[in-house]
């Protein structure tokens, strides 16, 4: 009777990948990569896909804080 542990993630509930960071805080991915590359927002890499995950917190907060232009006026 041995019973299976579920492995624990090395990664925190709190990565996401870029897609879901830029649709939950609205955000173009291109704006969540500028931040991430610029170390606004921690970040770190998926260990088996090599992805890039973003702070999700971080990235919303940042988004709050932060103005949204436009720059082409409609």
């Amino acid at each position: 009777m041995s019973e299976e542990v579920p492995a624990i993630s090395a990664i925190p509930a709190r990565f996401r990948p870029v897609p879901d960071v830029a649709y939950a805080t609205g955000r173009p991915h291109r704006t969540i990569r500028t931040w991430a590359a610029g170390d606004r927002i921690e970040t770190m890499r998926h260990p088996k896909t090599g992805a890039l995950l973003v702070d999700l917190v971080a990235a919303a907060k940042l988004s709050d804080q932060a103005g949204r232009r436009r720059r082409k006026p409609r």
